[in-house]
């Protein structure tokens, strides 16, 4: 189709909702995995379900197998100096950040292109076709859309996480999609709705730094081989001391340890925006841990119902992912729940909490090591 006669508006209206958590599936808090999930549950592609686990969410439990097979159920990460930088996004997992697009997509069984705004290939590492045109950027995302594939794009709401386009308006002024951060306040204004309550988002292309978009379907490798390099995979990204200016793996738990026990990180002067700030960073790294490792739970269960002969060291090693999960839900709770306020980030201001907490986060990192030294052994070293 020529984009001169692509309609003014489309709408793939069947593409179900890409957000953290609305109750109706469980959290899916990898922007980028659940608009991948988005993508192949609007596409239809059930080959999937006979890789990933067996849950009640058959579309959930691939985004399960995107998140296990591409190791970013596995990742931790904290920045090298202080609090600033704390992001869970798993295109920092590693110092190649396509690398984790490469694995999600093998994965998926599909292939992709990734085209970027220079600014956003520089700050992260990403490499693809460099593209500052806004005109292009209409011109690739009208075509996927009127092909029936969506697009995913990096920012556009929110921070530079991934969010979905799933249709245009007015010949490409207006985009339509899903977002993680559609309905927060810090990123909601000057958003509008569609009746479906998709976003609808004028003026966009300041905000999008990126696109990938979805090429054809592509072989899934054997399923043990993939698995036997998702499960190495898995042991380099908890073994791996750093990555792109941050510190990673069981390293980053030894920081954020750290990190909590530095009062001077806690003046008595604080204003409420910096206890915040030292909050949010806290509970998005307790979060990534927590739904991150019940994920890596229910993923090697499920690898060693298929792998006998892996059987024993995989649930030894689930079982130290499940007890992770229930640490940071016992982190949570010193600062008064899994909620982010006021209340909590004054309460993670406290040296006697912090000191309650810092312990925790240091058992948290010897389950990993153990749950590494289980994945070897299943993979015979």
């Amino acid at each position: 189709m020529r984009p001169e006669d692509a309609p003014r508006r489309l709408l793939l209206d069947r593409v179900t909702r890409v957000c953290h958590y609305d109750g109706t599936r469980p959290p899916e808090c990898s922007n980028f995995h659940s608009c991948l999930r988005g993508c192949l549950e609007f596409l239809g592609d059930e080959v999937l379900f006979d890789r990933a686990p067996k849950t009640d969410d058959r579309w959930h439990s691939v985004y399960i197998h995107l998140i296990g097979t591409s190791g970013a159920s596995f990742r931790l990460l904290w920045p090298h100096e202080g609090w600033e930088g704390v992001n869970p996004n798993p295109i920092y997992m590693a110092e190649d950040p396509l690398d984790m697009l490469r694995r999600s997509f093998e994965a998926a069984g599909l292939g992709f292109s990734v085209c970027l705004r220079r600014s956003f290939a520089e700050e992260t590492g990403l490499t693809g076709e460099i593209v500052d045109d806004e005109a292009e950027y209409r011109r690739r995302i009208v075509l996927s859309l009127n092909e029936g594939k969506p697009v995913i794009a990096f920012g556009l709401v929110g921070p530079p996480e991934a969010s979905l386009i799933v249709g245009y308006d007015e010949g490409g002024d207006v985009l339509i999609g899903w977002s993680g951060f559609q309905d927060d306040d810090a990123f909601k204004a000057g958003l509008q709705y569609e009746p479906t309550k998709q976003f609808r988002k004028r003026r966009w292309f300041d905000d999008t730094l990126g696109l990938v978009l979805l090429g054809e379907p592509a072989d899934l490798p054997p399923a043990d081989d993939m698995a036997r390099r998702a499960l190495r995979h898995a042991v380099e990204v908890m073994e791996t001391p750093s990555a792109r200016g941050r510190y990673s793996g069981l390293a980053a738990y030894t920081a954020w340890a750290e990190a909590l026990l530095r009062d001077e990180d806690f003046p008595t002067t604080a204003n409420a925006d910096l206890l915040m700030q030292r909050y949010v960073a806290h509970f998005l790294t307790a979060l990534t841990v927590a739904e991150g490792r019940h994920y890596s739970n229910v993923w090697c269960r499920a690898l060693a119902t298929r792998n006998p002969a892996w059987s024993d060291p995989l649930v030894a090693a689930a079982q130290c992912f499940s007890d992770q999960h229930d640490l940071m839900w016992a982190i949570w709770e010193f600062t008064g729940g899994n909620d982010v306020s006021p209340a909590t980030a004054k309460k993670l201001s406290d040296p006697g909490v912090r000191r309650r907490i810092a312990p925790l986060t240091r058992i948290a990192r010897k389950l990993e090591a153990q749950a590494a030294g289980h994945l070897r052994k299943a993979l015979g070293g």
